[in-house]
């Protein structure tokens, strides 16, 4: 059209503004033209491009409030309102003051409302007015009020209204000066203030000129403005084949089977460099793109996503987010997430070191403050055996506190700044490098929107901080292109693209046609009321371009159509209803088939997972060898109750990590009281003797209190105070058992000062016993040992479980019937699952000689109180004694020989390799092989 008659030489457009749907479409034009004009012998000059948004959006000057100012603006009237009881109108109680994310929230949906009523040609207040809205004309009152208050604000601070400005110059027609000729180029629905500019303008004698994409023949279906008639095009037949529309379960097998079509047909086509691909790619429907993208870069056929990524998406963002939540309270869960992310990582240095150290400081400390975890460096354990290397982790928290106090200067847009700039100092961006040039690009938005910050913050001080995020939330990021071949493009971008292959997913209702007919603010009844955009006309503009996305094809093309089932999150999914303008014939058929049981998403079920963990992968250097040489009592009862995870645990060291703990666990629960039971048998004045249990409790108490101050510090987290209390309610009511059991003869032969050591099968075993006492009459010795389980558990119960027939390859673990002793016995025997009390008991009479009587129990500091004893295990003798040693050294065998599968069913209440190993360690894992060798 523009090149029609165009003579050879140079084409002069210049004062020719061609007005495209989309800004893909603008870059086809953009493109095809000058080969076009050159083909024709011509050149052009000056053709201008834009889109409808660009079109309408007022001259950037600077009395025009930014975004920025906007937002406060509307959150000063909004909390303003809230005072005089007009919240309720909103959507939020009237008798309670606003917050600030409800101000915020509803701000963003207020100019939301007002943006959408400007492209139809209407103000609030001008929308208010119409009998349109009579139903509601107190609320719409209400909010034509709270406009004029946001406009005086505006105006207070001498800044013009960006939608006004823009209502305005379409009600005046003005376009630029050296604009003489509009083409409004296949725009099928152009907006309300777009038609009104043009007419405008046209009355002042400007030329308009409108192309549909159309036959002729259809000229009678489309307005002056090229519109489709919605009474036609709701109810036109298109024509779309029943093989060429596949129903699938979720986005990934949408994704499968979109590829599966591309391969086929790219895999004999062997386009030349920059010629375009043979066929298109559209996903309407968002959460198609990442599994079609990932799909097709497995393919070999990368794909590139022209649409605007939210800057909320960005690791800037996260970055930004971490900083300013540390800016405003400098607790632990703020100070972690800034540590933990990537780019402060990158720039604190040693990373996997600062983060092990991390770990290893907040589990037994837990801080509540920046200042604790810097306090917590100073404090021990509440294990000594937990105390770790602190070697990265004080610079990096001294850095951290140095990036709080710039956040928080007197410009916190430029401290901000500052700490960025030292959070990148070291990074050296490349332009050829993908990751290096999206940062280039979010650093610049965040550029801008800075500026706005500081130029709203010196009207509305404070008030501005917290807007920030939120507004770094509104802006977006224009993909930059890496040499993909394919474009994922959205829906309106699809009637433009020529390839004679179409493949679109997601064709579901709400994606294909878009919008929310059920809007708070503008239903679709006060939509079509006010001559909006309503669900009719999108109905018609979505039937009009897939038709013509088939009609341009023809028989020598196809458009292949692809649908979800349910989404990613298991939420049903409705076809979109341009898939049944079909004939009635073909109605019935075509419901059958859009509303079958696809076959089953290909992915894994709760017992599945897509590969195994394999062992053998792990660097041989990593693995730790030291339960060939040394074990503690406590680690037998780890591979009595799972070989598997005893590799995992004590070869590989691994362990579950969680730092949004608040009160200590059932360890560091059992590491307090230990102290302060150790300390009672270590005290100079023996308060393990005293006939006074309240005195005894009191002096308890006090030991506890204390090392808990010195452990989490003098404000820790509520859950610590419950703790607490918990433990000192126990150790008064054991200071009762322990008067009693002094006074029935009992006295402590022993503190747990000194490590014990026993040699079996060539591996020291080390360990402390927490006590042994002495009967001052018969000399009898008895070694226990502390127990802060919720539940009671006899010596019995813990070291011994059922006979199953789950490891029959292990025959030292089994204890018969008649070694068991008493008059209880079970008729099928037990098993061994704890060796501890008889090691102790080895490690003890090695010491206090063979010959001596050597009883074991424990003292058990159970959550019931009434349950705290002395439980000695009355039935221990020498056979089960001799049984227990046989299945150590049987243990010790196992492992130095690697034996580590197979994996037994974890007995306890929580399995911490539960999220590695899923209840079925064949399917999760590979059996480990023996990863050392015994010494030659």
């Amino acid at each position: 059209y523009l090149l029609a008659g165009a003579p050879a030489g140079l084409l002069d457009l210049r004062g020719t503004v061609v007005v495209t749907p989309t800004r893909q479409a603008a870059w086809r034009l953009r493109n095809a033209l000058p080969v076009a004009a050159a083909a024709r012998g011509a050149a052009v000059l000056g053709l201008e491009q834009t889109t409808p948004a660009a079109l309408l959006a007022p001259p950037a000057t600077p009395k025009i409030a930014t975004p920025f100012d906007v937002l406060l603006a509307w959150r000063a009237t909004l909390e303003a309102a809230a005072s005089e009881g007009r919240r309720a109108a909103l959507g939020g109680p009237a008798d309670r003051a606003a917050d600030i994310g409800w101000t915020l929230a509803t701000a963003r949906r207020l100019q939301a409302l007002r943006e959408e009523l400007a492209d139809g040609g209407y103000s609030i207040a001008q929308a208010a007015s119409q009998n349109a809205v009579a139903p509601e004309s107190e609320r719409w009152a209400e909010m034509a009020e709270l406009e004029k208050r946001f406009l005086e604000r505006l105006a207070d601070d001498e800044l013009r209204d960006p939608v006004a400005l823009k209502l305005e110059r379409a009600r005046a027609g003005e376009l630029a000066p050296h604009v003489r000729r509009i083409l409004l180029a296949a725009v099928p629905d152009p907006p309300q203030l777009l038609i009104a500019l043009l007419e405008r303008w046209a009355e002042r004698g400007g030329t308009v000129e409108v192309l549909i994409a159309a036959p002729e023949a259809e000229a009678e279906t489309f307005d002056g403005w090229g519109r489709p008639l919605s009474e036609i095009w709701t109810r036109r037949e298109l024509p779309l084949k029943a093989e060429d529309i596949f129903l699938a379960a979720t986005p990934d097998s949408q994704a499968a089977h979109i590829v599966r079509q591309v391969v086929e047909g790219l895999a004999s086509a062997s386009p030349e460099d920059g010629a375009r691909p043979e066929l298109a790619l559209g996903a309407p429907d968002r959460e198609t793109i990442e599994p079609l993208r990932r799909e097709l870069e497995k393919a070999g056929f990368p794909a590139f996503d022209p649409r605007n990524r939210p800057f909320g998406d960005t690791a800037l963002y996260r970055l930004i987010e971490a900083l300013w939540a540390l800016r405003r309270h400098a607790g632990y869960p703020e100070v972690a997430a800034l540590l933990r992310h990537p780019y402060a990582l990158g720039a604190l240095g040693n990373g996997a070191a600062l983060l092990r150290e991390l770990d290893a400081l907040q589990s037994p400390h837990l801080p509540v403050t920046l200042d604790d975890l810097i306090e917590s460096l100073r404090r021990p354990a509440a294990d000594e055996f937990a105390q770790t290397r602190r070697e990265v982790l004080p610079a990096a928290l001294a850095r951290v506190k140095e990036w709080r106090a710039a956040l928080n200067e007197a410009n916190p847009a430029t401290g901000l700044r500052n700490v960025l700039k030292d959070i990148f100092r070291a990074r050296r961006l490349s332009a050829e490098v993908a990751a290096d040039a999206a940062l280039a690009a979010a650093l610049e938005a965040l550029d801008g929107v800075l500026r706005e910050f500081e130029s709203a913050r010196e009207r509305a001080g404070d008030a501005a901080d917290a807007a920030f995020p939120i507004r770094l939330q509104e802006i977006s990021l224009a993909p930059e292109r890496r040499g993909e071949r394919l474009d994922i493009e959205g829906w309106l971008e699809l009637a433009w693209n020529p390839a004679p292959t179409l493949i679109v997913a997601g064709m579901n209702e709400g994606a294909v046609p878009d919008g929310q007919p059920g809007d708070l603010f503008l239903p679709d009844s006060l939509r079509r009321a006010l001559g909006l955009r309503d669900d009719r006309r999108r109905l018609a503009r979505d039937v009009y371009l897939l038709a013509a996305m088939c009609a341009q094809r023809g028989d020598s093309g196809r458009v292949f159509l692809t649908l979800g089932k349910t989404s990613t999150a298991g939420d049903p999914l409705r076809p979109s209803r341009l898939l049944f303008r079909c004939s009635d014939a073909d109605l019935l058929p075509r419901a059958r088939q859009l509303f079958a049981n696809p076959p089953p998403a290909q992915t894994a079920r709760a017992y599945e997972v897509s590969f195994r963990l394999d062992p053998a992968r792990i660097p041989p250097e990593t693995v730790d060898n030291t339960c060939l040489r040394r074990m503690s009592p406590t680690v037998f009862r780890d591979y009595l109750a799972c070989p598997l995870r005893f590799y995992l645990k004590h070869a590989l060291r691994m362990e579950t990590l969680d730092d949004r703990a608040r009160e200590p666990d059932a360890g560091a629960f059992g590491h307090l009281a230990h102290f302060a039971l150790e300390a009672m048998a270590r005290a100079p004045e023996r308060p393990w003797a005293w006939d006074d249990p309240q005195a005894l409790g009191q002096w308890l108490e006090k030991q506890l209190r204390e090392r808990a101050r010195a452990v989490y510090g003098a404000r820790p987290w509520l859950g610590v105070h419950l703790t607490v209390e918990s433990a000192v309610r126990r150790l008064q009511a054991f200071a009762v058992r322990q008067v009693e059991w002094r006074r029935n003869g009992w006295e402590i032969a022993e503190p747990p000062e000194k490590t014990k050591t026993l040699t079996i099968a060539g591996v020291e075993i080390r360990g402390r016993i927490d006590r042994v006492d002495r009967h001052r009459e018969t000399g009898e010795y008895c070694v226990l040992d502390y127990k802060t389980a919720d539940k009671l558990k006899t010596p019995f119960e813990q070291h011994l479980g059922p006979a199953d027939d789950e490891e029959g390859d292990f025959p030292e673990a089994t204890v018969a019937a008649d070694e068991l002793g008493g008059d209880r016995r079970p008729k099928k025997g037990k098993r061994w699952s704890d060796l501890q009390l008889p090691l102790y008991r080895e490690m003890a009479r090695r010491e206090v000689g063979a010959d001596s009587k050597v009883s074991v129990g424990f003292v058990c500091l159970t959550a019931a109180l009434g349950e705290i004893s002395f439980q000695i295990w009355k039935d221990y003798n020498p056979a089960l004694h001799n049984s227990a040693l046989h299945c150590a050294e049987a243990v010790i065998r196992r492992i130095r020989e690697g034996v580590f599968w197979p994996p037994r069913n974890s007995r306890s209440a929580f399995d911490e390799f539960e999220g590695l190993l899923l209840d079925d360690p064949d399917a999760t894992m590979v059996a480990p092989t023996p990863p050392w060798r015994a010494p030659s």
